[in-house]
């Protein structure tokens, strides 16, 4: 079908629930496919650039930065064929660059980056990492290899890359282990069926930090439509057999997309935030009673989503869902660097209450800016995607602005050891 647009979504206006609660948006894509391949699936946003983001973004709600997950776009035109993805992380280091001048405001759009290296290349794939972090040695922090891969083939978009088998393959799991080495984290895009493999791919791998996209790859459609009796409690399983490990987090969101099965998209009018909150609630909840609080992110997933709903509207809707656990509390954020522990410029941040009585703000450490799994989490943590804050580290403010994408309160101030060492990128202060 063809996706509606702009105008579509303007159908539906809602006044932004607490527009000034600071937020980082830690999943969204850039790209330009008005030159693509004819497909016979349709494009959605064929242009989404970063005027077109930041008009989203700007909608109402308050995004103090976001972080870019690699869209399979963009890539060089020639060359080894390895490298081509070196063009996207090129790219789009230019469109932050050119978000964080101020002259588009104060949004520090891809303020972190997520690339794409075959880790398939085993050892060989610290090549292209090297030459991924050297495109953007202030922003990259990582990449996704999807995974993600079904007999369906409604869903081979997905896993074209893929053979099924990736997970259990070990120049893979070489090439998993030499990312970690290198202090940088695994974004994984799989379906639900395969949460049980990637599992097993986590504990192979206790070392590297999985962020796990898109609330485990939930299908609703194809082969898997009008079964829900037998897909959804596999699916609750799966969330549950990756929440044992500590070395993953997750993303609460891509529910827009139409594999989902909601069919949003083809509503007369697009849906408002509370019946999409409702909607949304027993598989965001269920992700949250596995996880916990504190291993949770939500993520706009724009604009693959965006053909579902507003970006306005949908974090209402998180928002709304997150009413259920707290009440939202506003502290400021202060300008701090311990270690490799960073915090970009942010005036502000949500803090959580629950039934417990009110959590403080004392330190917020970034879970995906982390090499090393998280062995324990605090009892009480804060749900949303935020900026990076402690007021327990007591030293002076550094020249870096370097981003987040998930963060966590904390008693204690926690360093990360995902950022390289200093010596292994360049010396020059981060811009």
């Amino acid at each position: 079908m063809e996706y509606q647009g702009n105008d579509w979504l303007d159908s539906t206006q809602e006044q932004t629930i607490e527009p000034e609660i600071p937020l980082c948006d830690p999943h969204h894509h850039l790209w330009d496919r008005r030159s693509a391949e004819p497909s016979a699936a349709p494009i959605r946003y064929p242009k989404y650039l970063l005027e077109d983001f930041l008009a989203d973004i700007g909608s109402g709600h308050n995004v103090r930065s976001t972080v870019f997950v690699e869209a399979d776009a963009m890539y060089r035109a020639s060359g080894p064929e390895e490298l081509k993805s070196l063009g996207e992380v090129e790219f789009v280091q230019g469109s932050a660059a050119a978000s964080a001048s101020g002259i588009y405001g104060d949004s520090r759009v891809a303020a972190g980056i997520i690339g794409y290296a075959n880790l398939k290349l085993g050892n060989d794939v610290r090549t292209i990492l090297e030459k991924l972090l050297a495109a953007s040695p202030n922003r990259f922090r990582g990449i996704r290899h999807r995974v993600a891969w079904d007999l369906d083939p409604q869903f081979s978009s997905s896993s074209s890359r893929n053979q099924g088998n990736e997970l259990t393959l070990h120049e893979f799991r070489t090439g998993a282990s030499v990312l970690s080495s290198m202090g940088l984290i695994f974004e994984g895009l799989v379906f639900h069926p395969q949460l049980f493999e990637l599992a097993r791919f986590a504990k192979s791998l206790p070392e590297l930090t999985i962020v796990l996209n898109h609330i485990g790859g939930l299908l609703r459609t194809g082969g898997y439509a009008g079964r829900d009796s037998e897909v959804i409690p596999l699916w609750k399983d799966g969330i549950s057999a990756v929440a044992e490990c500590p070395n993953i987090v997750i993303k609460l969101g891509g529910m827009g997309m139409p594999n989902v099965g909601f069919d949003w998209h083809e509503r007369d009018r697009p849906i408002g935030s509370q019946q999409l909150a409702d909607d949304m609630a027993p598989y965001i909840e269920h992700c949250i009673s596995a996880f916990g609080p504190q291993r949770c992110m939500f993520e706009s997933n724009f604009p693959v989503d965006k053909v579902s709903y507003s970006y306005n509207v949908m974090y209402n809707a998180f928002k709304l869902l997150t009413k259920k656990f707290r009440n939202f509390r506003r502290d400021s954020i202060y300008d701090r660097i311990t270690g490799q522990l960073i915090e970009p410029h942010l005036k502000g941040v949500l803090n959580l209450r629950d039934e417990s009585g009110y959590l403080d703000s004392r330190g917020l450490a970034s879970l995906t800016l982390r090499s090393r799994p998280i062995k324990s989490f605090p009892s009480k943590a804060c749900i949303a995607s935020l900026a990076l804050s402690s007021s327990d580290i007591s030293t002076k403010p550094k020249p870096f602005d370097l981003p987040v994408s998930l963060s966590v309160i904390t008693r204690t101030a926690v360093t990360s050891p995902c950022l390289p060492n200093r010596s292994r990128r360049s010396s020059s202060p981060v811009p």
